[in-house]
């Protein structure tokens, strides 16, 4: 029996860390699935970043026309004679050459990714091991004390 119990849990012990580091070991499939959704969200943010810098040089193309240069005086309190001057404070956005950007709607943030370590893997399959072996002892007990009392009763 002794030897029984021993193979189920080292066999035990074996395929549950196996399935567990598989499912949320490092390089495990929520591990993978975490990384993939993190690279999607970068990837969303590069699109945005390189739309803003798209946007930005042709702005800087058109930095010196004088359309530009009309507007920016105007922008800064010069006037033409017989205009009629409007100015609008922008809030809580970045003015950049004339044109607002709200860099706030672009998230930088990065998820953290989690995984369990080796060690703890080890351990938790350990535990799942042993009360898999302690559960078929215990069974083996049970059923070979069946056995003796139904010898008993037939003598």
């Amino acid at each position: 029996m002794t030897r029984k119990c021993l193979f189920i849990f080292v066999v035990s012990g074996l395929c549950f860390y196996l399935l567990l580091s598989g499912l949320l070991g490092k390089y495990g499939f929520f591990y993978a699935k975490q990384l993939s959704e993190d690279i999607e969200r970068q990837q969303t943010v590069i699109t945005q970043l390189r739309t803003a810098l798209g946007n930005l040089q042709r702005e800087e193309e058109s930095v010196y026309t004088e359309e530009f240069l009309k507007d920016n005086a105007i922008r800064l309190g010069y006037s033409l004679e017989g205009d009629i001057v409007y100015y609008f404070e922008p809030d809580d956005m970045d003015y950049v050459n004339g044109k607002m950007y709200d860099f706030r709607q672009i998230d930088f943030s990065r998820s953290k990714v989690w995984y369990m370590s080796a060690p703890a893997i080890l351990l938790v399959s350990a535990v799942l091991a042993g009360a898999l072996t302690l559960l078929v002892a215990l069974e083996g007990k049970r059923e070979s004390g069946q056995k003796d009392g139904t010898e008993q009763e037939q003598s």
